[in-house]
């Protein structure tokens, strides 16, 4: 059996589709670990894991740095 190799991809926003910059401001939803840009869709406070610019939410999170790419 080969290795498993993972790609990288390039999120979108669940809201609007259009895919995630590095200096655009985001939310993290803490139920499915979804992005959206924090102007499409106003979570409850309680629903928000994380809140920041998408680059640097990556960059500090092992798990999302293995998944995606940062335009």
């Amino acid at each position: 059996m080969g290795r498993r190799v993972l790609e990288k991809v390039q999120p979108i926003c669940v809201v609007c589709r259009q895919p995630m910059r590095k200096d655009e401001m985001v939310q993290v939803d803490k139920l499915f670990d979804h992005f959206t840009h924090f102007h499409c869709y106003g979570l409850n406070k309680l629903d928000i894991k994380e809140v920041g610019k998408f680059g640097e939410i990556v960059k500090a999170n092992k798990k999302y740095k293995k998944l995606y790419l940062i335009q």
